[in-house]
């Protein structure tokens, strides 16, 4: 409410209760001057050609009260809707920052996963064929996708953090990428497959760990682009 609104409601009431005064001044002296006795003993009653000053006053009062409550309640929807409109405006440019960083989300969503599952793979305990494609198809498409992110421009990210991950990842991935070429020419042995398949095998370890370290700053990344927690807690992201 604002000041003049305010100025304005004072001003009626004062006004009306003027004009209640005036009503009931005239009123008392329209009565007849008799005896003290008299005035005292008889009861004030106001003078039927009073009557519309009195019900002009107290319509007055009521209409200004009225104003007032209904001034109130505008006052609260329209706070209500201005937070409603804020929450919006939030929700909405968060959205659109999702948007503008889709590629990104998706493609750590995505490589996250993969990662996982080639670790699940390669610490399986005897050699499977079917498991060696999947694993080699695996690391196949997340070495692509780390020699991809080195083209990714730091600018076009949505904070520091998302940018500190990126680094780390762009660290990690040319000797990643000599790991699994190294892998994937090894696999095409028998010997090799047996040999890295040995549980005392210190590089099918080493693998492991990278494989780790690299999952958890593409988790890093995607949660920085926007991914909710909840989206990692399926069994085939599981990190140990």
């Amino acid at each position: 409410m604002t000041a003049s609104i305010a100025s304005q409601i004072t001003h009626q009431i004062v006004h009306a209760t003027a004009s209640v005064a005036s009503s009931a001044f005239h009123a008392i002296a329209s009565q007849p001057a008799n005896s003290t006795t008299r005035a005292a003993s008889q009861t004030f009653r106001i003078a039927s050609a009073d009557w519309p000053a009195w019900v002009q006053a107290v319509g007055s009062i009521l209409a200004i009260l009225v104003a007032i409550g209904v001034a109130a309640w505008q006052t609260s929807e329209s706070r209500a809707l201005l937070r409603e409109q804020e929450e919006q405006a939030r929700r909405d440019a968060k959205e659109a920052e999702r948007a503008k960083y889709g590629k990104f989300v998706a493609l750590a969503k995505t490589l996250t996963k993969r990662i996982c599952q080639a670790k699940v793979l390669v610490m399986q305990p005897e050699p499977n064929i079917e498991h060696l494609g999947r694993v080699l198809r695996n690391q196949e498409t997340v070495s692509l996708a780390l020699q991809a992110l080195q083209d990714v421009r730091y600018l076009e990210l949505p904070s520091a953090q998302a940018i500190n991950a990126l680094q780390q990842l762009q660290s990690l991935a040319p000797p990643m990428s000599r790991r699994l070429t190294a892998l994937a020419d090894d696999f095409r042995f028998s010997t090799k497959i047996d040999e890295f398949f040995d549980e005392r095998n210190e590089k099918k370890k080493a693998l492991v760990l990278d494989l780790q370290s690299i999952g958890e700053k593409f988790r890093e990344f995607a949660l920085a682009l926007g991914i909710n927690e909840s989206e990692f807690s399926d069994a085939e992201w599981t990190w140990r």
